[in-house]
């Protein structure tokens, strides 16, 4: 079975404005940054630096999946009707 990804034709207009994008980006960011501090907790003193940032990834990766399905002024197909 052969899969083919098509892109939207202003996919580099979504990447770049897309708010969800923007909120993913930070969802990894945290979650990156978590792992380091965890690691660097085990051997100095940030406990819960850590923990708040998984969990603060963790809510900028649902804002990130809710803002994908919502309506994005001038990314929209619907904007361009308008």
């Amino acid at each position: 079975m052969k899969i083919s990804v098509k892109l939207i034709p202003n996919w580099r207009d979504v990447l770049r404005w897309a708010w969800s994008v923007r909120l993913f980006a930070l969802s990894v960011l945290c979650d990156v940054l978590g792992i380091v501090f965890a690691v660097r907790g085990s051997f100095s003193s940030v406990e819960g630096a850590s923990l708040w940032l998984q969990i603060v990834g963790a809510l900028f990766g649902a804002a990130g999946f809710i803002a994908r399905f919502m309506y994005q002024r001038d990314l929209s197909p619907e904007a361009r009707h308008e």
